[in-house]
């Protein structure tokens, strides 16, 4: 499952963006990175395609010779939260019913309502109206 989910899109990604990856060393140290974590409850070890995409992109640098301190600081930012993981699962537990889905609700609603004005400047007003005898509400 990671081989086709992770690793093979990871690789893809890389190539994308100009990197010749050395496919057997890269799969030999995920394989060993797995088999390292498993006996403490870790996931598969995988060459992520999402933080590949992030790392490798022009966004993380301009010169391809220094986005490797973008790859770097994910890492780390990714050993960190690894770290905090178990703090932050035991708030979500004890958090009152209701408050994770309120949060997750406002960040959603904030991302819309902050695309909302460019969107709705863009799309003409639909207008529905079923007809003339039937109720006088409109969906503007």
């Amino acid at each position: 499952m990671t081989m086709a989910s992770q690793n093979i899109p990871g690789v893809a990604v890389l190539n994308s963006f100009g990197y010749d990856v050395p496919w057997r060393p890269v799969s030999s140290i995920t394989r060993i990175g797995t088999a390292l974590g498993d006996p403490f409850g870790g996931h598969a070890i995988n060459s992520g395609a999402i933080s590949a995409a992030l790392a490798a992109g022009p966004s993380a640098h301009p010169d391809t010779k220094r986005r490797w301190i973008a790859a770097f600081s994910a890492g780390w930012f990714y050993l960190f939260l690894a770290l905090c993981s178990a703090a932050v699962a035991t708030l979500v537990a004890v958090a009152p019913p209701g408050v994770v889905e309120t949060v997750a609700g406002l960040a959603l609603s904030e991302r819309s309502v902050h695309r909302s004005p460019a969107h709705w400047k863009q799309r003409p007003a639909v207008r529905l109206q079923s007809s003339p005898s039937s109720s006088p509400l409109r969906a503007w």
